[in-house]
């Protein structure tokens, strides 16, 4: 006797087994959580070369753009015209298409070349101009450290004249301190010297792993210039193959808006912080302000971050500055409001625009988060991330409302009281203050009514 398989149960089968399975391997993660988690760690260790070669490629494409578009590919076209005009020559419509793909193949090429080189070139112009002068100023700071460190004793002192215990206290901590210091090290340095310098080495290690990650990753960043169209092709081919057709859409769609506010934000945030700290660099150097270079890195790399990001760069650089001299840092102080404020009303606006469209609020709450949750990356990418987010749900939330025949603006929502489970009329705020039932007349008011009646 033949036996004839039901596709139903095949298929109530398989989808048993997939959520027993499912869920002892949901099981197993939770009770080796610290096992997954370095799993993860490792594989995602294992790709940070291509990782980071995504994260160059994806910054450089705009250069590139540049340099195939408007230089090699116009180049190419104006010369392939005065050859044909010169000589004559009429194509095929299939000779002008594989013409055509000759000549992007070649501007691709010569664009991701001259991109290349372009990074290359800023990147040594800026590390000579900028390390020299930052190692400078740190090793400049070393060597005042005592002389510092006097300043804040006599200004400690010169603070507490009025109470004298307390002044003298800060006194014999002030002198005991080198003291101190010397205990500390012979007590808890020494010792454990072995395991420090494991620790450094181990840190060279790692840099030295970084440095070469870095490296593979420009290398791979290539292959990602120069194939970025088929890479998107591929990726869409796939969606296309494994998803329905309107969800493969609506990831595309996503993605393009990623795209649009991720990128544009970050590129825009970069030459923003690159202007800004080389403006700083120039003025202190024209005022003559110590620890220019230092100051300027610190003010260029902080001016990444959003909304904060001014005023962590300019605290501790102020602090620095102080310790040289007090009036220059209230110049410094003056001159570094009136630059914050020409930044930010000005040059950032013409930059960046509106990219992110969030309120001052949800601009903190995402700066707040992204910190939590990525650390100093995720002051980074926080905010345009969370922009998407809130895009896409105000998307769905507009096309809820359209389907029920509601309007989507906010303001609308301010005058609306509640709107009728049964008919679905809106009630407005209004509309409900002028029915409401009159309120009953209190006693002196029903006596005020008839005095004024006898009059």
């Amino acid at each position: 006797m033949n036996y004839r398989w039901d596709k139903k149960y095949i298929h109530w089968g398989v989808t048993a087994f997939c959520v027993i399975a499912g869920s002892m391997l949901f099981y197993v993660c939770l009770t080796n959580f610290n096992g997954v988690l370095d799993l993860a760690g490792r594989i995602l260790e294992m790709f940070t070369p291509v990782i980071y070669g995504f994260a160059f490629a994806y910054l450089l494409s705009p250069i590139m753009n540049y340099f195939e578009k408007k230089w090699f590919r116009a180049m190419f076209r104006k010369a392939d015209a005065k050859k044909c005009k010169r000589r004559g020559i009429t194509r095929t419509k299939e000779q002008e298409e594989v013409h055509e793909y000759k000549l992007r193949k070649k501007s691709r090429a010569l664009g991701v070349a001259m991109t290349m080189f372009t990074a290359i070139a800023v990147l040594v112009g800026l590390v000579s101009a900028v390390v020299p002068g930052v190692v400078a100023s740190i090793g400049s700071f070393v060597e005042r450290s005592n002389d510092y460190i006097h300043t804040i004793q006599n200004w400690n002192l010169s603070f507490l004249d009025g109470v004298p215990d307390v002044r003298d206290a800060v006194h014999d901590f002030m002198n005991n301190a080198p003291s101190m210091i010397t205990g500390w090290l012979e007590e808890h340095i020494l010792p454990e010297l072995t395991d420090i310098a494991g620790s450094v080495a181990s840190g060279i290690w790692t840099a030295v792993g970084a440095l070469l990650n870095v490296l593979i990753g420009l290398v791979i960043s290539v292959y990602f210039l120069y194939g970025k169209e088929l890479f998107s092709a591929q990726g869409k081919k796939t969606l296309y193959s494994f998803l329905s057709v309107s969800r493969a859409n609506l990831i595309i769609r996503n993605m393009r808006s990623i795209h649009k506010k991720f990128g544009g934000f970050v590129t825009g945030v970069l030459i923003n912080a690159f202007l800004l700290g080389t403006e700083v660099f120039i003025l202190m150097t024209i005022f003559q302000m110590p620890y220019a270079p230092l100051v300027s890195v610190l003010i260029g790399i902080t001016n990444v971050i959003p909304y904060f990001g001014p005023i962590i760069g300019a605290v501790p650089s102020a602090l620095l500055i102080l310790m040289e001299d007090p009036m220059t840092c209230l110049y410094f102080i003056i001159m570094i409001i009136i630059v914050q404020q020409i930044d930010g009303n000005i040059v950032t606006p013409r930059i960046l625009g509106d990219n992110t469209g969030l309120t001052s609020f949800w601009i903190i709450f995402a700066l707040l988060l992204g910190q939590n949750l990525f650390g100093f990356v995720g002051l980074i990418i926080g905010v345009p991330l969370f922009a998407f987010l809130y895009a896409i749900l105000k998307a769905r939330v507009a096309r809820a409302l359209k389907d029920k025949g509601l309007p989507s603006d906010s303001d609308f929502y301010r005058r609306v009281s509640h709107i009728e489970n049964e008919t679905g009329e809106i009630i407005f705020l209004e509309e409900k203050e002028k029915s409401k039932k009159p309120k009953k007349k209190g006693f002196f008011s029903r006596r005020r009514e008839k005095k004024a009646e006898k009059e």
